[in-house]
């Protein structure tokens, strides 16, 4: 029963959006600056920072680079996302959802009287979000990322060893420039 809900649903969404017109250009360069937090799976620790975002004209994919830091913790990452679903929903306001596909890389490292341990991640992202374009130059936009993946972590006995699933729950805000 559970499904035939959840097909349902993937099978509405997938009609509902040949609906719709496509929202982010193809043709330009886009570049901008978002916050992020993130919500572990290990611990549900939560961790956050800047990042800049950038898309090349041609090329399908949404590129992130994004910097955490917190307390003796650092984490860098890199993400590239394919939008299989990027439709304008209220053309008047040229406001629009996206859905996606991904995939991350992070490092993390910490380093604290009791504990020093280093992690490497990395897996698929389904980003899911909405974006509005603003006289088709100026996007602020929102999502919600889910992360699944693998972890590598080396340190201390309490964080060694490889850990799957690993990944997180990913909240970001944004704004883009369109050249």
């Amino acid at each position: 029963m559970k499904k035939n809900g959840l097909m349902s649903v993937f099978i509405l969404i997938f009609a509902a959006s040949s609906l719709f017109a496509q929202h982010h250009q193809t043709d330009t360069w886009g570049i901008g600056i978002h916050g992020r937090n993130n919500f572990s799976w290990y611990k549900f620790e939560s961790s956050g920072g800047p990042g800049i975002s950038f898309k090349a004209p041609k090329i399908p994919i949404f590129w992130d680079l994004s910097l955490g830091l917190k307390n003796n913790w650092l984490n860098i990452g890199v993400s590239g996302d394919y939008y299989f679903l990027d439709k304008t929903f209220v053309e008047e306001i040229n406001l629009g959802w996206f859905l996606g596909i991904g995939a991350y890389f992070w490092f993390t490292n910490s380093s604290t009287s009791e504990d020093t341990w280093s992690r490497f991640s990395g897996g698929i992202r389904i980003p899911i979000g909405i974006s509005w374009i603003f006289r088709e130059k100026l996007e602020v936009f929102g999502a919600w990322i889910p992360h699944f993946g693998v972890g590598f972590w080396n340190g201390s006995d309490s964080h060694s060893g490889i850990y799957f699933p690993d990944g997180s729950l990913t909240f970001e805000v944004g704004v883009r420039y369109w050249f």
